[in-house]
């Protein structure tokens, strides 16, 4: 649920983006579709009518001529995201408050914000992981190149402020990174901690590192060296990405379904530092599953 709520963030919000930027009626049509769909997964899609509104504030200052066009079109979007909800979710035809109002209080106050919840740390149980969880999530869950490229988006970053270049930098990726830290923060603040509550994040994070990479591109494009050094440099880049995404393939099991950087010790040295949540995902079926195809392939 988390994998599918992660892309509906992401294209409803980036749709919405596209809709303002190009003033484009079918754009705030998609979007609006795709938060419906957003508030049918989960509560934490919350999130997309607080980002669309900061895009859309955005726009109304930056395009100040065209503020009716804009409100007409928010409109539209606000009756199309709660139609595709309410028409797709039958219990909202029968007691749309009491409904609403189980989804406030069991899915977000009582489960997330103050629910209590056992983390398993260290052959220890706490119901505090501590305010750094999500900072060890993010370096354990995101590869070492993406690391490297978020870097080089921040060095970047303050290179053009310090030049007051900023304008020079897309718009989508300020943006991408604001809505980040402030999803970061909000869940840093929750009472209730999981790793998988960090996914939401994941495609602003990539959005920012492809970004990044066609910094890096245009870096080696301009530098100053010959052709073999510049040649050596992306075989260099190549050769190292492609080695580690091979070895990931190899050292990931018995959990085929979840990466965890290997720089860092992998998945043995993360459970060490964090609470792993595996429950649900059909980690260990699927491990015991290829041991036995494993086995019945010896056998033959």
């Amino acid at each position: 649920m988390d994998g599918i709520l992660s892309v509906l963030i992401f294209s409803s919000i980036l749709s919405f983006y596209l809709a303002c930027s190009e003033k484009s009626t079918k754009y705030f049509i998609l979007s609006g579709i795709l938060t419906g769909l957003g508030f049918l997964t989960k509560s934490v899609s919350f999130f997309i009518p607080l980002f669309c509104l900061i895009i859309f504030i955005v726009f109304l200052i930056k395009e100040r001529n065209s503020f009716s066009l804009f409100m007409r079109m928010g409109i539209l979007w606000i009756l199309i995201s709660i139609f595709v909800f309410v028409l797709l979710f039958p219990a909202m035809w029968v007691a749309p408050i009491d409904t609403l109002s189980r989804i406030i209080h069991d899915g977000v106050l009582d489960t997330g914000v103050s629910g209590s919840f056992n983390h398993y740390l260290n052959n220890t149980m706490t119901e505090d992981p501590g305010i750094f969880f999500y900072v060890k999530v993010l370096a354990f869950r995101i590869t070492p190149f993406t690391h490297f490229l978020i870097l080089v988006y921040f060095v970047f970053l303050l290179i053009s402020l310090f030049r007051k270049k900023l304008k020079l930098i897309p718009e989508l990726s300020i943006l991408s990174l604001f809505f980040s830290a402030l999803y970061f923060l909000v869940f840093t603040c929750l009472q209730k901690k999981t790793d998988r509550y960090m996914s939401s994040i994941y495609p602003f994070l990539a959005l920012i590192s492809a970004y990044s990479f066609s910094i890096l591109i245009d870096f080696l494009k301009n530098l100053r060296v010959g052709k073999k050094i510049k040649n050596f440099f992306v075989l260099f880049i190549f050769v190292i990405s492609f080695t580690y995404y091979v070895w990931n393939i190899f050292t990931l099991k018995p959990y085929f379904l979840a990466y965890y950087n290997h720089v860092l010790g992998g998945i043995d040295r993360a459970q060490k530092e964090m609470y792993l949540n595996q429950g649900g995902i059909g980690v260990f079926e699927i491990s015991e599953y290829w041991i036995h195809l494993n086995y019945l392939i010896i056998q033959e």
